[in-house]
């Protein structure tokens, strides 16, 4: 009996510092030995539900600065059809740098209007498509306004992507250096065949 006490009470210094992980992997070791003890399992779920709320806030500020620290962002999204009565994306990107950009890669990922993905590229199966550009892009300045991909190969009128994802992957700078953008894998985690609304 003395070692659930002290379990207990190692359970609950280890809450006053808000040391969580620490905390559910106690509990967890503790439940192995005593699997349906109530005390442990109705912590555990408690401080699961606490500790999952911490993450979720500490994920979402991570979010929010890596978005913030973007050296190229995305600016707009939109679709336009061209002369031949094809649908493209216009992604229009922000240089927010003092460098000059020489080329970039993006990607995007279309939802229909429901939010859920849809694919939107050349004869691709998977539902992020990439895209690549090189034009001068000065600092402060934004560049892709008409300009786009083509929303083809699965890309169906009918049932066609309503809603649109970018972000920017590399930037290649004129001055040799190179950026990539550490927010894009967060974002693929994100968004990645998930419905978004």
């Amino acid at each position: 009996m003395y070692g659930k006490i002290a379990i207990l009470k190692e359970v609950e210094q280890l809450a006053s510092s808000k040391e969580y992980d620490k905390l559910l992997s106690l509990l967890s070791d503790a439940l192995t030995i005593l699997p349906n003890d109530s005390d442990f399992t109705s912590k555990q779920i408690g401080y699961t539900k606490i500790n999952e709320k911490i993450k979720a806030a500490e994920r979402k500020q991570k979010i929010a600065e890596l978005i913030k620290s973007q050296e190229v962002s995305v600016e707009k999204i939109s679709t336009f059809t061209d002369w031949l009565d094809g649908t493209n994306i216009s992604i229009v990107v922000r240089n927010n740098t003092k460098k000059v950009v020489k080329k970039f890669s993006i990607s995007w990922m279309g939802f229909d209007s429901a939010g859920y993905p849809v694919k939107t590229g050349w004869l691709s199966p998977d539902f992020v498509q990439d895209g690549n550009a090189e034009n001068n892009i000065q600092p402060g300045q934004s560049f892709g306004s008409g300009y786009g991909w083509a929303l083809t190969g699965g890309f169906d009128k009918e049932v066609n992507a309503k809603k649109f994802l970018a972000c920017v992957k590399e930037v290649e700078y004129y001055d040799g250096t190179t950026w990539t953008n550490p927010y894009y894998e967060v974002w693929l985690e994100e968004y990645k065949e998930k419905p978004y609304h």
